[in-house]
């Protein structure tokens, strides 16, 4: 049997026409707020862009690190990280609120994203963080990876072009064949996703990831073709 399912993707990230391009296609976005990416302008623009298409709104929240994209750890105490990420959000929130549209989820980014699935202590300081908004908003996370404590509602995540491990947990980017390439493989992982079947780990075995919403990566080369696809055969 079949489900609907949400189709995410992060937004904000410095490619503009990609932001444009796939927004019809999503359900959610997550918009850097100025931690790996985005500032001020590309805020505005994409919440705009979220309006006129009726995407929900998310928070990209990210180690303050535009050098590396997010995407190694910072060495950083735990009251700089909860003052950047208290800004990252607000610097969202401030133009959701003067629109009058909901900020509907967080999300954090990169290696962030990583180890809140990992580390307990940095999924508490994720939630913590929002818990500030005063907003009972849900955190979206790897699927099967919860650390969040109990009553903290999330958004189990499933990504349709990244490679699994057998536990669960998403190849390294920094391994060979930690990123989907294959058009027709992208595809069949969204389809075993959506439809709670087992997809296969990058050494072939069957793992079941259960998820609530499919990623796309905004800068992945195929990220137009990959939306369009998954909302042909799974629209």
């Amino acid at each position: 049997m079949t489900r609907a399912i949400d189709i995410n993707c992060d937004l904000g990230e410095g490619l503009d026409d990609i932001d444009h391009a796939i927004m019809p296609y999503l359900s959610q976005c997550n918009i850097a707020c100025g931690g790996h990416a985005g500032d001020a302008k590309s805020i505005e623009r994409v919440v705009s862009l979220a309006i006129e298409h009726e995407v929900s709104i998310g928070a990209h929240i990210s180690y303050p690190d535009r050098e590396h994209f997010g995407r190694r750890t910072l060495t950083i105490s735990e009251p700089e990280l909860k003052a950047s990420l208290e800004q990252q959000l607000f610097a969202l929130l401030e133009v959701t609120v003067r629109h009058n549209v909901p900020l509907t989820h967080v999300k954090p980014h990169g290696a962030l994203y990583n180890e809140a699935a990992k580390q307990e202590s940095i999924a508490l300081i994720i939630q913590e963080v929002v818990k500030k908004l005063g907003l009972p908003i849900p955190i979206m996370c790897l699927a099967g990876a919860n650390l969040y404590p109990p009553g903290q509602p999330v958004i189990r995540e499933g990504f349709v072009d990244r490679a699994y491990q057998t536990n669960g947990q998403l190849v390294p980017r920094s391994e060979s064949g930690a990123v989907h390439n294959d058009l027709e493989v992208i595809i069949q992982q969204a389809q075993a996703l959506r439809n709670g079947q087992a997809i296969l780990s990058i050494d072939g075995q069957p793992v079941h990831i259960a998820c609530d919403s499919l990623c796309i990566h905004g800068d992945h080369p195929q990220a137009l073709a990959i939306a369009e696809s998954i909302h042909r055969v799974l629209g």
